[in-house]
């Protein structure tokens, strides 16, 4: 087999298109034609060829992953989920390792990130609820929350109630306004009770 044509693609920049034996093979980078020193009538076998689509899946998958992590942080879960939607298992698996290498996903860092992001109008209910949606393991979350002050999470609890306006209550409706305000954010039973009994 042998390369017949290599041609700029006109929607993409920097892609070319690879004819092989007179037929269109695939798409490619064009770093990855120097990383491979391809040119027009270079001889190749189809392990060449596999290992040429291997390559250009790989750095297509590592693309769109940094176009990802561009806009936000993602979760390794999170970022998997979003790449199975276009690319193979293994190829996947392959760049999810560069990117803990190079430190772009980082699990623990996400955990903390995300909890000091949004602790200030959720509890650690919802917060917890949030990010096993995210694919993060429970332990991860627990250990994180172990050396959170309790008294952080209350002191935020009371600053959204004090933000709120509230009409003139009898003690069951602080109870059930108030009680269920801060439980739809998340917020554990201890948390709830201290700041309603400070509002009696």
């Amino acid at each position: 087999m042998k390369i017949t044509k290599l041609s700029p693609q006109q929607k993409h920049i920097d892609r070319y298109s690879l004819d092989v034996d007179g037929e269109f093979y695939c798409g490619l980078d064009e770093a990855l034609i120097t990383e491979l020193n391809l040119y027009v009538d270079k001889v190749i076998n189809a392990d060449d060829l596999k290992k040429i689509k291997e390559f250009d899946d790989y750095q297509k998958c590592l693309n769109k992953a940094f176009s990802l992590l561009s806009i936000r942080m993602n979760s390794e879960s999170e970022l998997m989920e979003k790449l199975k939607k276009r690319f193979e298992y293994k190829t996947i698996n392959k760049v999810i390792t560069r990117l803990k290498e190079l430190s772009y996903i980082n699990d623990q860092i996400f955990v903390k990130n995300w909890i000091e992001n949004r602790s200030s109008n959720r509890g650690r209910f919802l917060l917890k609820k949030e990010l096993m949606l995210k694919g993060i393991d429970r332990s991860l979350v627990d250990k994180y929350f172990e050396q959170i002050d309790p008294d952080l999470e209350l002191a935020h609890a009371r600053e959204l109630v004090a933000k709120k306006h509230w009409p003139e209550m009898s003690e069951d409706e602080t109870y059930q306004k108030i009680g269920g305000f801060l439980s739809r954010r998340g917020f554990d039973y201890e948390t709830i009770r201290r700041v309603i009994n400070e509002n009696k």
